[in-house]
């Protein structure tokens, strides 16, 4: 009867799902609440019993969490029960940034959210109700983007699950012009243009939003737009673009979505993204009080940037090569412990994406080379670009590689060489893998480094020799660069024998 029927659920929610001692046991009891749902003559006593597994979302064990997302999408398609009565909305965003930071953000369960999510954040329209707009979808995308970041970053990460293609190519381009158009306010704020008129060049990308699009966006966001220095939420809109373009990258090489690889490539080419990168690159330079954390996000959208001018060939990008150049250029002048917080992997990666892993290479390796055999002048290097305004810069490095007229790169200083390296040589990020790979898989490359680093061992062994015959005392910072010379040197020759795939018998 019907009370020994509530008497049953009120067991399986109260005591089932609640056992501490087995994961199995919990994942089992949300899956029988989803199974009895299957009877539509359960939803009246089940209904207020529901929210009792809620809490269950939040849950240590993967399968758990993911029971409980299953059981929402049920939920979701009956008629008269609301998933969002069951777990707060605002549970389900924080569960979908945790999913993120646990280092899984398409795994299962994110997937399974952002299925459940989907129509609240990018909704399809519908004939029978009100045409929904990109504005409108912009609107909520902002919304999201401002009060839950993570969890935005980990629902576009699998948004190519639930969105077509065509979808994901019109919110990449419908969020790239609102990165501009809070850049421009920025500017408007600060009294100057977003570019000089002598440098400005036409882009189709004020274009892809209608007029009286842009105008209803400015006005329904009219306190993010107004809100000056809003460098996190520019960053997060950065970021939010480089990985849509990310999710859709295959799909778009496809002969029937040419169309929409066209449209990006539109958006994209010109000076748009030098302008942009450019926008947060100088804050690190301009601004002397800028706190660490706007920093951080200044970077963010620097790496973002950097990344999408990857899928672009580097003709299609005006300048951003050049500023790349100027930006290696001008780390003398900065300050150490602001250079310190700096990583230009992400730039060094891009130039290698673009087919210059040797010239890199060379710049690196003869930097050091020339620190540590104390000469001076100029060595060649090779750039692919030539530059009327980088022949008159000093202390530059040239190499030949190949017979093209050339851009010049600049010669480092050995601390700053020794940062890059280190970063690209250390850790898993995105940008110092992809920039590592591409050094080691290049023999010329690996060799240009590698017999800098080499010199080191040399300087080392002179300066034993100095102190046995009672010479002045060593230079401290020759030692640290040494020292840093020689670690760097251990690491470059171990991921070089782990690209191998095999065991080696000895080391070199």
């Amino acid at each position: 009867n019907s009370e020994n029927y509530t008497s049953m659920n009120k067991v399986i929610i109260t005591k089932h799902a609640s056992d501490a001692t087995s994961s199995n046991v919990r994942a089992s009891a949300v899956v029988a609440m989803q199974t009895l749902l299957e009877e539509e003559k359960t939803h009246a006593v089940l209904r207020p019993l529901l929210p009792s597994l809620g809490n269950l979302i939040h849950d240590k064990t993967d399968k758990v969490r993911l029971a409980v997302v299953k059981l929402l999408l049920h939920v979701k398609k009956i008629r008269g029960m609301k998933y969002y009565h069951v777990v707060p909305a605002h549970h389900l965003l924080v569960r979908l940034e945790d999913e993120g930071n646990r280092g899984n953000p398409t795994g299962p369960v994110s997937v399974a959210l952002t299925d459940l999510l989907s129509n609240s954040f990018f909704p399809l329209s519908n004939t029978k109700k009100k045409v929904v707009t990109m504005t409108d979808i912009i609107n909520r995308t902002l919304r999201l983007l401002t009060d839950n970041p993570g969890a935005a970053l980990v629902f576009y990460r699998n948004a190519s699950s639930k969105l077509s293609v065509a979808s994901i190519s019109k919110l990449i381009a419908s969020l790239m012009k609102c990165l501009v158009m809070f850049i421009e306010e920025e500017k408007e704020q600060c009294l100057e243009k977003f570019c000089s008129d002598d440098n400005n060049t036409s882009t189709p990308l004020l274009d892809v939003v209608p007029e009286d699009d842009s105008k209803r966006l400015k006005h329904t966001n009219a306190s993010l737009f107004k809100e000056a220095n809003n460098v996190a939420l520019m960053a997060t809109i950065a970021e939010s673009v480089s990985i849509l373009w990310d999710s859709i990258k295959n799909e778009l090489s496809k002969s029937q979505n040419e169309t929409f690889n066209e449209l990006l490539k539109e958006i994209f080419s010109g000076n748009v993204l030098t302008e942009v990168y450019d926008h947060f690159a100088s804050k690190f330079e301009n601004e002397e009080d800028f706190e660490d954390s706007k920093l951080g996000d200044c970077f963010r959208a620097c790496v973002a940037i950097l990344h999408c001018a990857g899928k672009l060939d580097e003709p299609n990008i005006e300048g951003l090569r050049t500023q790349i150049v100027k930006n290696l250029a001008s780390l003398k002048s900065i300050p150490e412990e602001k250079r310190s917080k700096m990583n230009f992997s992400p730039s060094v990666s891009l130039l290698c994406v673009w087919g210059m892993t040797e010239n890199v290479a060379y710049c690196l390796g003869s930097s050091i080379a020339l620190y540590f055999e104390g000469e001076s002048g100029e060595q060649d290097v090779e750039f692919c670009q030539q530059s009327n305004e980088s022949k008159k810069r000093k202390s530059l490095v040239k190499v030949k590689a190949s017979g093209k007229s050339t851009q010049l790169l600049p010669q480092l200083d050995m601390d700053v060489c020794l940062t890059i390296l280190g970063r690209i040589l250390k850790g898993s990020f995105s940008a110092s893998v992809s920039a590592r790979e591409s050094i080691l898989r290049s023999e010329t490359a690996y060799s240009a480094i590698e017999n800098a680093l080499r010199k080191a061992q040399i300087a080392a062994e002179n300066i034993l020799k100095a102190r046995v015959s009672l010479q002045p005392k060593v230079d401290v910072d020759m030692i640290r660069n040494i020292g840093i010379s020689l670690e760097c040197y251990g690491r470059f020759v171990l991921h070089k024998e782990a690209i191998k795939e095999e065991i080696p018998l000895g080391m070199p």
